[in-house]
């Protein structure tokens, strides 16, 4: 038997380890988190970028480049590009399983009118999906993942 003096500690080996053990799973679960926000917020600012600056090209396109329209009816001109400026933006963000989606409106209907509209908007969604803690956050993310969505209206000044 050992001989233990006044003021001698008992033997605490293992007692930081088993403290780490416990603590671990709630330092993970704060690191998930502020992770996974950041990066949804990230997407949002370049959501917003993009429709912000695909609106402003739109809003400000020349007339006879809104009006003009491929022989079969589909979108072209100053939409077409409107939409390509917002997707060039966009070819960065990694966001998981679908690639954002750009949508192009000049006064709430798709820009296939030859008409000058006196307003339009530029709309653009995708889905963050978390790769990194899917087990901790998965259940919070859903299939598709955290919706974003960014949308501008600006009045039509193209002379």
């Amino acid at each position: 038997m050992i001989k233990r003096e006044p003021g001698d500690r008992p033997n605490q080996r293992g007692a930081a380890a088993v403290e780490l053990a416990l603590v671990l799973p709630i330092l993970v679960v704060l690191l998930a988190a502020p992770l996974l926000f950041g990066r949804v917020f990230l997407h949002h600012s370049m959501a917003v970028k993009a429709a912000h600056d695909a609106a402003r090209f739109l809003a400000s396109a020349p007339q006879r480049d809104i009006t003009w329209r491929k022989r079969d009816g589909t979108e072209a001109g100053a939409a077409a590009l409107a939409r390509a400026i917002a997707q060039n933006t966009l070819a960065e963000a990694y966001t998981g399983f679908a690639a954002p989606s750009v949508d192009v409106f000049c006064d709430g209907e798709i820009c296939t009118k030859a008409t000058v509209p006196s307003r339009v908007q530029v709309i653009v969604q995708m889905y963050i999906s978390d790769e990194v803690f899917t087990g901790l956050t998965g259940q919070y993310t859903g299939d598709w993942g955290i919706p974003v969505r960014a949308d501008v209206t600006m009045a039509y000044v193209g002379k």
